[in-house]
């Protein structure tokens, strides 16, 4: 069976096979005077504020980060956004803790 996809991306799936499909936002991106200026920041390691407030390299779309601790996604429970470029964390990172994030950065 072949499935069309968005931008005319086709997909054809055979009963006997599993196929996994993962559309993210990494393609999103600002055309601005002929040049592509990409939006998604990904894998970037914050700036230590104090131990449990960062500052991302760029201003961010609220409701977009992502923030990583030691490998593993944080919910809202163990996060929050302070501003458009800090956020927080429940509990201090400790000097072995690494802490990535993901975002999609405003247009500027």
């Amino acid at each position: 069976m072949t499935y069309s996809l968005a931008n005319d991306i086709k997909c054809e799936i055979v009963e006997t096979e599993i196929i996994s499909v993962n559309l993210t936002t990494i393609d999103t991106i600002y055309k601005s005077d002929e040049v592509s200026i990409p939006l998604f920041i990904y894998n970037e390691t914050p700036i230590l504020v104090t131990s449990v407030l960062f500052r991302t390299s760029n201003t961010y779309r609220t409701g977009t980060l992502m923030v990583f601790l030691n490998g593993i996604k944080l919910n809202s429970t163990d996060m929050a956004e302070a501003s458009t470029n800090t956020f927080t964390i429940a509990k201090a990172k400790l000097s072995t803790d690494s802490i990535e994030t993901s975002y999609i950065k405003t247009a500027t």
